[in-house]
């Protein structure tokens, strides 16, 4: 894990894979880690970088960068470093799903110590549906129903394409942070944002940092 502990972040790069089936995981994790250190840490404008796992036992790298050209010029020198090269050797790339968001928070950073990620997408069900009500019932959320948990360590909303958003959520644990989730359809601001989703479409799942 590298936590330079910017402030302000607005893009998060997350990164769906699993290792090779000959693979062992904590070679994965060693190289996830050497990876870190050794490339991303030294690009400037990524503040924060770790590997995750599920609880189906998938992977994923979450990136954060300050802003959009941090997060492009990671993209430009990754495939030709060294360390990226070693890192890819070890996963069934095939696996691989990439996601970008632009995080829709003001003034966000990565909270400290969280035990969980909570990562899910999900399309809207009407393409007139504008950025700015997505963001705004986001906010509406954290303020009437998450602030009230201490679980809870940060949220936000991102965008990943004109009509595909997603929705970031840090916990102290995996099971507070799936129960405070579950507690979604008891809150009028969270059954609104819900009522935005086209249902086939959602994608969500539970993280814990492991590298």
């Amino acid at each position: 894990m590298i936590n330079k502990k910017l402030e302000n972040l607005k893009v998060m790069g997350f990164a769906k894979f699993k290792k090779k089936a000959d693979v062992e995981l904590h070679d994965v994790i060693a190289s996830s880690i050497k990876w870190q250190e050794g490339f991303l840490a030294e690009i400037e404008g990524i503040s924060f970088a770790t590997m995750l796992m599920n609880t189906k036992g998938e992977l994923a790298d979450v990136i954060f960068a300050k802003d959009e050209e941090a997060f492009s010029s990671m993209l430009k020198t990754f495939s030709n470093n060294p360390l990226s090269k070693e890192f890819l050797e070890l996963l069934d790339v095939s696996t691989t799903r990439h996601f970008k968001s632009t995080i829709l928070k003001e003034g966000f950073s990565v909270p400290e110590d969280f035990g969980c990620l909570e990562f899910g997408t999900f399309k809207t069900n009407d393409n007139s549906t504008k950025t700015s009500t997505i963001s705004k019932i986001g906010e509406e959320i954290f303020s009437s129903y998450l602030s009230n948990h201490e679980a809870n360590l940060g949220h936000f909303i991102g965008q990943i394409s004109d009509d595909t958003y997603s929705e970031v959520a840090f916990g102290k644990t995996v099971g507070l942070t799936k129960r405070i989730c579950d507690g979604y359809l008891g809150n009028e601001k969270c059954m609104e944002l819900i009522s935005l989703f086209d249902p086939e479409s959602v994608d969500l799942d539970f993280w814990v940092p492991i590298a």
